[in-house]
């Protein structure tokens, strides 16, 4: 159509149709497309064609509806067809390319993005009756490799005075011989996975859950700021990454996000240990650097990125945060994690001796009982536990009169197992560490007492556990766990206030119970573990469970009384042969001359395990043969 008749068709307010119909190719922008139309039927560059037919710039630019509209009716092809080359506006910085939305940063309009090699290829292509095109897929930020001929694409800032930031190739990209030595210079690589997945997805292809389920930009950036701290530390700033940068960060990114939580916590997981590797100061964010800034911006508590979630619960299980903090526009309403400092803040007790516990006791599994760890953290409720514990708790002289028994007995039950210290080590334990909680005191109360039925006055011949021992000739700690274990048939119970002594056994029946038929066996139980240096309880873990060689750690002969009770009793070779297998963790300290906290980190580290719990046996047993 002439000039003149698209004047005389716009003042008449006429359909007009452009003969021949110039198609629009798959992927092409818009902008290109009225381009490519202008310079063809009026022979005039994008601009003046625009101004011909009284159409704005921006509605081009955009994809408004009057000038989809319009064009459908010059051009003959569908308005969807059209649509499908603009980015539209749909609300307040946020726009739509078929049906994603994004956010207006992730399709930037003040920068020009192509392939040199494609706009050359367009010279020489019938379809394009030799004009260069514009690509939708260059529009958008992630897309900075040239699927077809596999070069960087070429990005820079847009022409200043670009009207309306309308994109046209052949003024924009210099002269074909710019872009034949362009396309010769560029460095070649393969599309990354995370421009694969953006152009996979536009096309409604699905892909990673994780990232299918929120909007396109969001997880794009997120897989290049995971990325991007992976490569180029936390502490990079992002005004100083070139096109390069964030092309490597996303295929780095990609492989964890693309895993969803799992595999973005593994790389917090790498972050975190980094840092501490660094020997830095500081909390989560010191260890995740940009990445946490760039989630704490004020944009974050006004939308819902997944990506924030995700670290906001990997910070909550990993640092000590407290309550009430603003983390990524979330307020945190409850601790997960504490440091030595702040249990003690909350708890009054001395970091020292929380620190020293918590080592001891476990909660923090990797650590120096004498030397607190500023940067270490532990799960909120075992830590307040346990320091519920050392508050609510006494030291063995003073259980008798809580108990309600002799000093002796107190310390045999202590020592025993039976009334467990807030920190069981080998040898002499001091300080608020070496108490029992009163929790435990109760709790042995409770089940001894429960052991027999109750009685308003003793029957005949019953007697206390401390007397009975005297009578029985019997040691009172066996006798009560006699009565623990239901080996005693006859056990009453007077009321409450009495204590320890308002159990009542009878001393015949004691005596019957332990009587052993043969004196030349062995020795005891309970002579059998202090001579081995361990409890009595763990001797029964090491007859009850196997070595290595399915055979029990330890053997014993079984000897029976007149009521059919089994007791056990342990030869000397049976003795001497565990003596000759296994090794105290003290004993080889001793012989290497290091402290045997030290040489079980030496263990450790060459991942030699004790042959049993230590919280069991009340030792750290290690087998010879392993070191």
């Amino acid at each position: 159509m002439r000039r003149r008749d698209l004047r005389r068709a716009h003042r008449r307010n006429l359909s007009m149709h452009l003969v021949p119909v110039l198609p629009m190719l798959e992927g092409e922008t818009l902008m290109s497309y009225v381009s490519r139309v202008g310079r063809f039927h009026a022979k005039r560059g994008p601009f003046e064609f625009l101004d011909l037919i009284h159409m704005r710039r921006r509605a081009v630019v955009e994809g408004a509806l009057d000038a989809l509209n319009r064009l459908s009716d010059m051009t003959s092809l569908p308005q969807e067809r059209l649509a499908a080359g603009a980015i539209a506006a749909h609300s307040n910085r946020i726009y739509l390319l078929g049906a994603e939305r994004f956010h207006s940063d992730f399709a930037p309009r003040d920068t020009v993005t192509y392939c040199p090699a494609c706009l050359l290829d367009d010279r020489n292509n019938p379809v394009t009756r030799g004009q260069r095109v514009g690509r939708t897929e260059w529009l958008l930020r992630p897309t900075r490799t040239c699927p077809r001929h596999k070069i960087r694409l070429v990005r820079r800032p847009a022409a200043v005075g670009t009207a309306s930031n309308f994109l046209d190739m052949e003024v924009l990209a210099g002269s074909d011989e710019e872009l034949s030595e362009l396309a010769a210079s560029l460095a070649r690589r393969e599309m990354s996975p995370l421009q694969h997945y953006v152009a996979q997805r536009l096309l409604g292809i699905p892909g990673p859950t994780w990232l299918d389920e929120q909007q396109l930009d969001h997880g794009v950036r997120s897989a290049e700021m995971i990325g991007a701290c992976l490569k180029l530390g936390a502490d990079f700033r992002g005004q100083d990454l070139s096109e390069d940068d964030w092309d490597m960060a996303g295929r780095i990114g990609f492989a964890h996000v693309a895993r969803g939580a799992e595999g973005i916590r593994e790389a917090l997981s790498i972050l975190h240990e980094r840092f501490l590797g660094s020997n830095g100061e500081g909390g989560p964010h010191q260890a995740l650097g940009s990445l946490y800034e760039w989630l704490q911006l004020p944009r974050f508590a006004e939308r819902s990125w997944p990506i924030a979630e995700v670290v906001r619960n990997f910070i909550l299980d990993t640092y000590a945060i407290e309550p009430g903090k603003m983390l990524f526009g979330v307020q945190v309403a409850e601790r997960r994690r504490h440091s030595v400092a702040t249990l003690a803040t909350a708890t009054g007790l001395h970091p020292k001796t929380l620190n020293r516990a918590l080592v001891i006791t476990g909660v923090i599994s990797s650590g120096d009982p004498d030397v607190i760890d500023g940067r270490g953290s532990f799960e909120a409720g075992a830590g307040e536990e346990l320091a519920r514990r050392i508050r609510d708790s006494i030291p063995t002289a003073q259980i008798p009169a809580y108990l309600g028994c002799n000093r002796t007995q107190a310390q045999e039950l202590v020592r025993s197992g039976l009334l467990p210290r807030i920190a069981m080590r080998e040898g002499k334990q001091y300080g608020m560490l070496s108490n029992v909680p009163l929790a435990e005191v109760d709790a042995f109360l409770q089940r001894f007492r429960s052991a027999g039925r109750s009685v308003a006055t003793a029957s005949a011949g019953m007697m206390d556990v401390i007397a009975a021992s005297e009578a029985a000739r019997w040691p009172t700690l066996d006798i009560v766990w006699l009565v623990l274990e239901g080996k005693l048939e006859r056990v009453e119970v007077l009321e409450p206030e009495l204590k320890f002594v308002s159990v009542l056994v009878d001393p015949l029946e004691v005596r019957e119970k332990t009587r052993v038929k043969e004196a030349d066996v062995g020795v005891d139980q309970a002579t059998a573990a202090r001579m081995l240096g361990i409890m009595s309880s763990g001797l029964s873990y090491l007859v009850s469970n196997a070595d290595r060689d399915g055979r029990p750690f330890i053997s014993y002969i079984p000897v029976r009384n007149s009521a059919g009770t089994e007791r056990r009793y342990f030869g000397p070779r049976e003795l001497d042969r565990f003596k000759e297998r296994y090794v105290h963790l003290k004993d080889v300290a001793r012989q290497e001359g290091v402290l045997p906290r030290i040489m079980r980190k030496r263990l450790s580290d060459l991942g030699i395990q004790p042959i049993a719990p230590r919280n069991i046996v009340n030792a750290m047993l290690y087998r010879r043969s392993d070191i």
